[in-house]
């Protein structure tokens, strides 16, 4: 938990992925809390939801409900561990509409709104720098 929380406040990550792993559990509210306060993405992927990562499934489902309570950015992905896997997101999306995320907490939602989260992620990451380089 401490790790993941001290990689978003490096400030140089855009997104946590597969923190509903069971074989590596996390305090997921501590999670979902700094990356809604730091601007930074929770993962959803279909894979772990289709036994990739056997019994991520229910922690998946406590992430996604944390991260519309908190605001939380969330990005899917199918995680594709086959070819005809790739761009199968239909587990993700079951779990999205269960839980009641908002379309606009889900970067992968539309082009724009990706495309958004991508400018503020490297306006803060430029920020940053020029704040190394004025010391």
């Amino acid at each position: 938990t401490q790790a993941i929380i001290n990689a978003i406040k490096t400030e140089r990550v855009d997104a946590i992925a597969h923190s509903g792993n069971p074989s590596y559990p996390i305090d997921a509210e501590a999670v979902v809390r700094e990356a809604a306060n730091s601007g930074v993405a929770i993962e959803l992927n279909n894979s772990s939801l289709n036994g990739s990562r056997k019994g991520s499934e229910p922690n998946c489902l406590i992430i996604a409900a944390l991260a519309k309570e908190y605001g939380a950015w969330v990005t899917t992905g199918s995680d594709a561990h086959f070819a005809n896997n790739v761009g199968q997101l239909s587990s993700v999306a079951e779990m999205i509409k269960t839980v009641g995320l908002s379309k606009d907490q889900i970067i992968t939602s539309d082009v724009t709104l990706f495309e958004e989260y991508i400018a503020k992620r490297q306006s803060i990451r430029r920020k940053r720098v020029l704040e190394n380089m004025n010391r």
